[in-house]
């Protein structure tokens, strides 16, 4: 239906045709137009005939061949004429003024000295209504050659200047002008008119009629025997006459043949809008049917939503579920050194060395009151307590430590290092063996998931005394921490981490070899979890944990040395019998990434600032 309506506008368009086109190409010019030769020559045979000839160029009077120039000489002939136009305009601007010239001038148009001018102004708004209608014709007959319209507007001027100068003699040419004018078809366009060959050949009659009209017109008035026989002996019939009683009957066929034309194409378009308009019937009824099915495909599709969120909801819930299970499942693979329980810790008294978790050595809050026993500062018994004599850690001692700052700064991994001795009078007791600088894991343990941040935190002193823990226990520990942030990982890992855990090296009994299997499980498990962002692993009292301090060193500055993301490492060690970290043999590149401050002893407090603590209590 759409093609059929656009084909029909497309018709409707090309139906704008050319009317008379060149010699040649259209054979209908034979029929109606003289060829152009013989229109030329007979204009220039008429011109030869008069006796009367053309000015000088740029006179109000001077020829001209086109309609611009005719439009532009009439309002020149006008001006010259003193046109009656142009007092009207002067007259407008003022009433009162208007109405005594308006009078003044009626008086002289009929006896004085301007009867003259109002003829040949009735005569030329004749002339210039008459152009109007006959210009549309002359258009159309262009199309067939330019000469055409010259031979045209050439003959209409000539015309008109010789009326000009000879209408006070006769007013008889404004008459038939003003009747000519009133028989052209009224029409807007001529264009709009389909030229079908016989309103082709009515027009170029019509065309050819009005130049013969002119110039028996022309003649007239340059013969004076003419005229005066006109108008002694008013013979029945002379050539004006003839004329403008052919281009009458040709105008009456013209008008006819057009409205003929003009309803057909008003029949045409009404067809096509009647078309259109139940085409467009159709289109609502298929566009309410498509709001129908839109709403019941709306539905539709909000049940699909629902249904979908609830089948991801419970997809979610499954995995999760099942990532669950497979990380239980793997806590019973992960096995461990079995050992005896320590006081007050989590494991049972038929330890099998599988994996605990939680347990008191991940438990910040554990830690933290254990080490408040050893460090207490509870009000009553300070002055009491000769720990109170000596340096206690603290937040604002931690953030005074440069390589601290520096650590929590850096923007790559970096490792620190803290290690000192703790003196027995600062402990409160002789039971009591941890260090003084633990705490410092606790408050930073705290502080960065109060933030928001990934911690792995492991305290090898969770009780009240200490333990001998093995690299084992501590390093799957921490790595079951960071599989619980993202157990997915097992979806894919589980068999290979499985494989990894019985091996022969992760059994092996010489320490250096199950270490290092360990710790490449860990280095897995960190390129697995980078996403998540900065990675924090904080080991309290590694000096407890393994037999000696170098390969578990060696192995946690291996990891910032790899490309895992971020993941920084805080280490505390309490440095009994001034056991020191030796880097010593530690490559530049790697010692770029440790931060180290050792030998950070307790220390007793000076007078002054024993008075402060004192006071403060």
């Amino acid at each position: 239906m759409d093609r059929v309506v656009q084909d029909k506008s497309e018709e409707m368009v090309d139906e704008k045709v050319i009317w008379f086109q060149k010699p040649g190409i259209d054979s209908a010019n034979d029929k109606a137009l003289l060829p152009a030769s013989e229109a030329v020559q007979e204009h220039n045979y008429f011109r030869g005939k008069l006796r009367w000839r053309p000015v000088k160029k740029g006179s109000s009077e001077e020829i001209c061949n086109t309609e611009d120039g005719l439009k532009l000489q009439i309002m020149a002939l006008a001006t010259d004429n003193d046109n009656f136009d142009t007092l009207r305009q002067q007259a407008a601007s003022n009433i009162d003024v208007a109405t005594k010239t308006h009078i003044t001038y009626e008086n002289q148009r009929t006896t004085g000295r301007r009867k003259f001018g109002k003829s040949v102004s009735k005569f030329l708004k004749g002339f210039a209504d008459f152009l109007s209608v006959y210009s549309g014709i002359v258009e159309l007959v262009k199309g067939a050659g330019q000469i055409y319209g010259t031979v045209a507007y050439e003959t209409l001027s000539i015309f008109l200047v010789i009326v000009v100068n000879k209408v006070d003699n006769d007013s008889k040419i404004t008459v038939l002008l003003t009747e000519l004018r009133k028989s052209f078809p009224q029409l807007e366009d001529w264009v709009n008119i389909y030229p079908t060959p016989s309103i082709r050949i009515l027009v170029a009659e019509v065309y050819q009629q009005v130049i013969s009209f002119a110039r028996h017109t022309s003649q007239y008035f340059t013969h004076f025997s003419t005229r005066l026989w006109m108008a002694i002996g008013k013979p029945p019939s002379l050539g004006i006459d003839e004329t403008v009683a052919k281009i009458h009957g040709k105008l009456a066929e013209v008008n006819s043949e057009a409205m003929i034309q003009l309803h057909k194409r008003s029949q045409k378009i009404h067809i096509v809008v009647e078309d259109n308009n139940v085409h467009i019937k159709k289109l609502e009824t298929s566009n309410m049917e498509l709001e129908r099915l839109n709403g019941v495909l709306t539905r539709s599709l909000e049940r699909l939503e629902v249904q979908h969120e609830k089948f991801v909801q419970e997809v979610k819930l499954k995995n999760e579920e099942e990532d669950r299970q497979r990380l239980e499942t793997f806590k019973e693979v992960l096995s461990v050194s079995p050992r005896p329980p320590p006081k007050g810790a989590l494991y049972s008294e038929t330890d099998s060395g599988q994996l605990t978790y939680p347990c008191d050595e991940t438990d910040v809050e554990v830690c933290q009151k254990s080490q408040e026993r050893a460090f207490s500062k509870l009000p009553g018994r300070a002055r009491n307590w000769r720990g109170v004599e000596y340096r206690q850690m603290s937040p604002e001692l931690l953030e005074n430590c440069e390589p601290y700052e520096q650590w929590l700064d850096r923007t790559e991994s970096c490792l620190l290092f803290l290690g000192g001795q703790t003196q027995l009078e600062g402990r409160n007791g002789r039971g009591f063996t941890h260090s003084w600088l633990s705490p410092a894991t606790t408050y930073v343990t705290e502080e960065l998931r109060a933030q928001g941040q990934k911690v792995a935190h492991y305290c090898c002193h969770p009780g009240d005394t200490a333990e001998r823990y093995e690299v084992k226990d501590v390093i799957a520990t921490i790595m079951y921490q960071m599989l619980e942030w993202k157990p997915e990982i097992l979806r894919n890992k589980y068999q290979q981490f499985r494989a990894m855990v019985q091996s022969d090296a992760w059994q092996a009994e010489h320490e250096a070899t199950a270490v290092s299997a360990l710790f490449r499980m860990l280095l897995e498990v960190l390129i697995e979890i980078k996403d998540l962002g900065t990675i924090f692993i904080i080991i309290d009292r590694v000096d407890r944990c393994g037999r000696k301090l170098d390969p578990v060193m060696k192995e946690l500055v291996g990891l910032v040395m790899e490309d895992l993301g971020k993941v920084k490492i805080l280490v505390v060690h309490n440095s009994a019998f001034d056991e020191q970290w030796d880097t010593d043999d530690m490559e530049e590149k790697a010692l770029s990434r440790v931060l180290i401050r050792q030998k950070w002893d307790q220390t007793r407090l000076t007078p002054l600032e024993l008075q402060r603590a004192l006071s403060a209590h």
